[in-house]
């Protein structure tokens, strides 16, 4: 998905190179003096060559775009990791001062069993 400046930019240097093209031609044929071919002849190649010069930074400057994207997403993504990374290293923690605060105290749970309503259920 290209946006429109890329499009316009696409437009004018294809329209450069045709331009330049029909100039190159127009140089290399016979009606022409032959002090003015050798300038239309130079002005088509000098038009050819800017238009792919042109095309070529544009793809150059797109390519940095998305180089340019892709290393802020991949910031962005490793933030979150070393974010979720300290919260995951203050639950741990959490999670070994209650384990010692637990084996501390010997707490006990009592599990019921499954009973149905013709057994009588002993308290625990």
């Amino acid at each position: 998905m290209t946006n429109q400046p890329e499009k316009s930019a696409n437009s004018i240097c294809n329209l450069i190179g045709w331009l330049s093209l029909c100039v190159l031609v127009a140089g290399l044929g016979p009606n022409f003096d032959p002090e003015w071919r050798q300038v239309w002849t130079n002005m088509g190649f000098l038009g050819l060559l800017a238009a792919v010069v042109l095309r070529l930074q544009g793809q150059l400057d797109a390519l940095l775009r998305r180089r340019e994207r892709a290393s802020v997403l991949e910031m962005g993504r490793k933030a979150r990791e070393e974010r979720l990374s300290r919260f995951v290293d203050q639950l741990d923690g959490r999670f070994e001062k209650l384990s010692e605060v637990l084996d501390g105290k010997k707490v006990g749970v009592a599990i019921r069993p499954n009973t149905r309503s013709d057994e009588s259920v002993l308290p625990l």
